[in-house]
């Protein structure tokens, strides 16, 4: 799997943005995320 760093200003769309920053505040500091698509 490739890591993904993302950007303090990474341009996403309003949904997208949101779905991303649920994903960081649910999952443990440190855990690894997986993403479809």
């Amino acid at each position: 799997m490739r890591e993904i760093i993302r950007a303090k200003n990474s341009g996403f769309c309003f949904g997208v943005d949101r779905a991303v920053n649920e994903a960081f505040s649910i999952v443990r500091p440190g855990s690894k995320i997986y993403t479809l698509g």
